[in-house]
């Protein structure tokens, strides 16, 4: 449950505001703090986020290194990269929003049938064609997001492009993906959907 790309400017920070994204966000505050602090004008929708986390039940935040992505959705946690907040306001919301629909779907769906996709309870096709879906439908609510917030006066993206990440994305993507996480789950004898959620935490974060 990632969010991998996003074709959209960027904007430089300031050493300042670098080293204050590089430290570990562990707490939904932290993270409304650092957003502010590097992008000002959010204080105004401040709560209107704040409000959105909630909602969706979002235990945690961790701003964080991570491999192969800009963010990831876990049943307990959501955790961004650091440098999404070198893009413009619009991609650094886009990403946000892509996985914190994510949250939606583990509250609406279960972690259990979230993370039954990697295992052999359904057919590779169908689990496949199930991520597909879970991701397009987060790029959507990415893009409305943004949409309503232009609408309410809080931004104004009209000349930035921002490219759903799995619009054109083929179900044989998803098919090999879900198909070596399978295999890797095997190996280890895991079903459990905790250990499911900590052996994904593990595979994308960076060692130090």
């Amino acid at each position: 449950m990632t969010c991998t790309n996003a074709r959209i400017m960027k904007i430089k920070l300031t050493e300042a505001q670098y080293q204050l994204i590089l430290e570990e966000a562990i707490g939904i505050d932290n993270f409304l703090n650092k957003m502010v602090t590097s992008y000002p004008e959010t204080k105004e929708f401040k709560d209107m986020i704040k409000s959105d986390i909630d909602n969706a039940q979002c235990k945690e935040i961790k701003v964080e290194p991570i491999k192969n992505g800009l963010g990831l959705s876990l049943s307990d946690k959501l955790i961004l990269s650091p440098s999404i907040f070198n893009y413009s306001l619009s991609g650094f919301l886009y990403v946000f929003f892509h996985e914190l629909a994510h949250q939606y779907q583990f509250k609406k769906y279960g972690e259990k049938i979230m993370y039954d996709v990697y295992n052999d309870k359904i057919s590779l096709n169908d689990a496949a064609n199930f991520m597909k879906n879970v991701e397009n439908v987060a790029d959507e609510f990415g893009v409305r997001k943004l949409q309503q917030l232009r609408r309410l006066g809080f931004i104004d993206y009209k000349d930035i492009e921002v490219t759903k990440s799995y619009e054109n994305a083929s179900p044989v993507r998803f098919y090999l993906l879900i198909d070596q996480v399978r295999k890797l789950l095997k190996g280890k004898n895991i079903t459990d959907s905790s250990e499911i959620s900590e052996i994904f935490y593990n595979w994308v974060k960076v060692e130090v």
